[in-house]
Order: C-alpha cells, then sequence, then structure tokens
C-alpha cells in the first residue's frame, strides 16, 4: 500500500521511540528525530499506536515576528495503545482520534509537536470551506508573493494557519454500497448496487475500514491556484459539480 508524498505511517514503541514510514514499499522505517530536516517533530507517544498523518508547518502571525511550528494532522488511525481500530467507520475512527490527541496533549510541555485532527467536511460543504477558510498571506521565507493558506482555530492556537497543499477525499461509503436521497422522505439512505437492497438505517458492511479508505483516497491538488481569482473560479466549479451531484441541494 502506498501514501501520497505528504502522508507518513506514525509507529510508536513509547515515549519518544516513535518511527515513520512512507508506505513504499521497498522504503524502511525511520526514527522521528526533532532534528530531523525532512521530518522536525518532538514526540510522546503512547506504545503500540499507529496512524497515518501529515507533517505541516503550521504558521503563526505574519511578517516578519511570523513563527513557524511543525505539527502532525492525523488523518486516520489503525491502533492506539495496542487496540484495532480499523474496522471501525471513518468517522467513528476519526472521532476517537480526537479523544485521543485530547488525552496526551500536554500543554505544559512546550517543546512538544503539536497533534491535530484532520477535520472532517461532508462534500456538500466544500464550497463554504474553499470561500471561509481558504486566504492569501505572506509567509516568511517564501517570497514577497502571497501563498494560499487555511485558517484553523485550533486549541490555544487561535491564529494558526498553515499553507494549503489541497484536498483529501476518503470514501467512507464502501462498494457495493451507495448513499442516496429521497425526494419523498427528504433524508438519506444506503442503497446497495449489487443486491438492489436500499435501507434508511446504516448497515455495518457499508462503511469503510481503513484499508479501502487509504486504497481509494484522492487528493485534489491545489497546485495551481495561484491566484484569487483562480480559487474564486474553483470554488464555483466545484459548487456546480456538487449540485449536480446533489440536486436536492437547489
Amino acid at each position: 500500500m502506498s501514501t501520497p508524498p505528504s502522508l507518513h505511517y506514525f509507529y510508536s514503541m513509547g515515549r519518544a521511540h516513535v518511527f515513520r514510514w512512507d508506505g513504499i514499499s521497498n522504503s524502511s522505517w525511520k526514527r522521528v528525530y526533532s532534528d530531523d530536516s525532512s521530518c522536525p517533530l518532538q514526540l510522546d507517544i503512547p506504545k503500540d499506536t499507529l496512524f497515518v498523518a501529515e507533517v505541516l508547518p503550521e504558521l503563526k502571525g505574519e511578517g516578519k515576528g511570523q513563527r513557524k511550528m511543525y505539527a502532525l494532522h492525523i488523518i486516520d488511525i489503525l491502533f492506539l495503545y495496542g487496540e484495532d481500530w480499523r474496522k471501525h467507520s471513518y468517522n467513528v475512527r476519526l472521532e476517537t482520534a480526537k479523544m485521543f490527541v485530547s488525552s496526551i496533549t500536554r500543554t505544559s510541555r512546550t517543546r512538544l509537536s503539536p497533534i491535530r485532527v484532520k477535520q472532517l467536511y461532508r462534500i456538500e460543504e466544500i464550497p463554504a470551506l474553499l470561500s471561509n477558510h481558504l486566504n492569501f498571506r505572506l509567509v516568511k521565507g517564501c517570497g514577497s508573493e502571497p501563498r494560499l493558506c487555511y485558517a484553523a482555530d485550533f486549541h490555544n492556537h487561535a491564529n494558526c494557519c498553515h499553507t494549503f497543499a489541497g484536498l483529501h477525499f476518503v470514501p467512507y461509503i464502501c462498494k457495493p454500497w451507495t448513499m442516496a436521497y429521497s425526494q419523498s422522505q427528504r433524508q438519506k439512505y444506503f442503497y446497495n448496487i449489487e443486491s438492489k437492497q436500499s435501507t434508511y438505517k446504516s448497515p455495518g458492511s457499508a462503511f469503510s475500514n481503513s484499508t479501502y479508505c487509504m486504497k481509494n483516497k484522492l487528493l485534489l491538488s491545489s497546485k495551481n491556484l495561484s491566484t484569487r481569482d483562480k480559487l474564486v473560479n474553483l470554488t464555483a466549479e466545484m459548487d456546480e459539480w456538487i449540485r449536480s451531484l446533489m440536486p436536492w441541494l437547489h
């Protein structure tokens, strides 16, 4: 199983003994050190914990006083304290990840790298995300041209942002199940394209495990979003595409 270049698997053997792997079959696990220029993190993670995360430089402030710190942003969890979470639904895994991060966060140890959990958005919320949470800022060390940034509101770091690399699309419903909308009942329902079965109750087999999510996840890169006009155009295109998929949003 391979991962996009920005993602890594992180495994802890206890406390600061944390290793990372880029998901490429012929590469090896590497120890995480705070002085490693490619992954400068200082971590303290419980033993037998395995998750997938991005390493992102978070920015606070603007201009010459802007500060940068590297943080882990968890995409998915596999094991926590040795307990297997791979077969649970994606929503449950992320909610569990939030409780896990809250339990291990020590605000008194300021040298530890922050650990976050990715914010989950429904596909119909994407236009609002692009309009309300993205803006162009001057980034220290990146010249005079503003960079597209995602404005976050993390606990104890209300003014943080990080450069926006793109959107991860994670399928939390797996084949042969799909989700549709009933115009008569005005609610979503589940439909099995093989058995032709439909139900308003959530079938346990419909939700994606961690392997399915990683294999079928897509990345919409922000590589070409260099100006505000291009961001506005993408927002409009995404809104039109989503409304064609979900006509009940009109």
